[in-house]
């Protein structure tokens, strides 16, 4: 689909990325004449440790993805796009990981780093969800989930709670109780 937006046809047209970055190569970026073409990306990663991006994104590979954000590093840093995100959606597997994430974004030039609970979805049995949805309190970690929301680097600028924001307050009632 970005090929057949032709420049010509499309010339004030700016595109807005929602990926999972395994493929934003320079090669794609070339092949698909992305240049001057994309005002904002929004890169999914859900995870800041290789051994966590294997469970929470199958298949995908974080060298690969490493070596990948370090080219749409460039590219953000040029100005050639104009705002970059990084998205975690947050679950049992990767919540600890959240500060690291912050982290990940401001080491390849993320605007923004933004954090969303996982929702039920078809992929998931009742029980896969059950075991992965850290927002209950019912969930094991539960307790340790709201300390993770405690971590300053969660209130650094740049940094938006989405539906998480809900926890962080909880969080620090259970501070002041």
């Amino acid at each position: 689909m970005i090929k057949r937006l032709n420049e010509q046809e499309f010339c004030h047209l700016k595109i807005d990325l929602h990926t999972n970055g395994q493929l934003w190569d320079e090669r794609a970026w070339t092949e698909l004449g992305l240049q001057g073409r994309v005002r904002y990306a929004q890169i999914s990663i859900d995870s800041a440790r290789a051994d966590t991006y294997a469970i929470v994104r199958r298949g995908g590979i974080f060298e690969r993805l490493l070596k990948n954000l370090a080219f749409i590093k460039r590219l953000r840093q040029s100005g050639e796009i104009s705002a970059l995100e990084f998205s975690m959606v947050v679950q049992s597997q990767n919540f600890r990981e959240m500060p690291e994430f912050v982290h990940l974004g401001r080491a390849f030039a993320a605007d923004t780093t933004s954090f969303q609970m996982i929702r039920k979805r078809d992929i998931f049995s009742g029980d896969e969800f059950e075991a992965a949805f850290i927002g209950n309190p019912a969930h094991k970690d539960y307790p340790a989930f709201l300390d993770i929301l405690k971590a300053p680097d969660l209130s650094l600028p740049g940094v938006q709670m989405g539906n998480i924001l809900a926890y962080v307050h909880r969080s620090r009632h259970t501070l002041s109780a």
